[in-house]
């Protein structure tokens, strides 16, 4: 195994075999000239023959660094689609990670809620065990405006929705049914882990040298 700073970069193999190339290129040209020379002279035959040998000797080279720089663009495609996969499947182990924390949170709200309803209930038979059968009710704890209960009076926006009633916070969460947060936090979390893993990897887009190239 080479150490990472003695390893070849695949961009410098491509582009020394995109130079060879190139210089194939160049020396069929010279060679087609030459050979567009060689017709003019009267012994033509002979050295019109050897430059036609090169040529196709350096066609066939051409095809080889051709298809040697279409392995090397296709390999480097592969590798990035290997990448992307590679960082698709840590973004995915992340956000369940994230969604682990989230769930454990709600949970806490959940126990949480679910205490505050009970005190708030042994808050009622405490309030009703004192005031319950004085005529002042204004002494209750149903006073306080975080566990009020109560019809709208004068006082509270008079002609507007008058039979409305006036429900503290703290009651509704007391009156309400549980409400099972950490239940909808794992459905959520579930259905975006399913929408992360079905979303496809997009193709690597090539870089402008390997489009040329290819």
């Amino acid at each position: 195994m080479k150490l990472p700073f003695l390893r070849t970069d695949p961009d410098d193999t491509r582009r020394a075999a995109e130079a060879a190339l190139a210089q194939t290129e160049a020396k069929i040209a010279d060679l087609e000239r030459d050979r567009a020379a060689a017709l003019l002279t009267e012994n033509y035959a002979g050295a019109v023959d050897a430059i036609d040998q090169q040529l196709e000797a350096q066609r066939r080279a051409i095809a080889v660094h051709q298809d040697r720089i279409a392995a090397m663009v296709s390999r480097r495609r592969a590798d990035d689609r290997v990448r992307l996969e590679r960082e698709k499947a840590e973004r995915i182990a992340d956000t369940n990670k994230r969604l682990t924390n989230l769930q454990a949170a709600a949970k806490l709200v959940d126990e949480a809620t679910a205490a505050l309803q009970v005190a708030v209930h042994n808050l009622d038979r405490a309030d009703a065990a004192v005031f319950g059968d004085l005529s002042r009710s204004y002494l209750s704890t149903r006073s306080i405006a975080a566990l009020a209960d109560r019809a709208a009076g004068p006082r509270d926006q008079p002609g507007i929705n008058e039979h409305r009633r006036i429900i503290g916070p703290l009651r509704k969460i007391a009156n309400g049914a549980p409400y099972g947060l950490a239940a909808e936090v794992e459905d959520r979390g579930r259905r975006l882990i399913e929408f992360m893993e079905s979303e496809p990897v997009a193709d690597p887009e090539p870089s402008d040298e390997a489009e040329q190239a290819a």
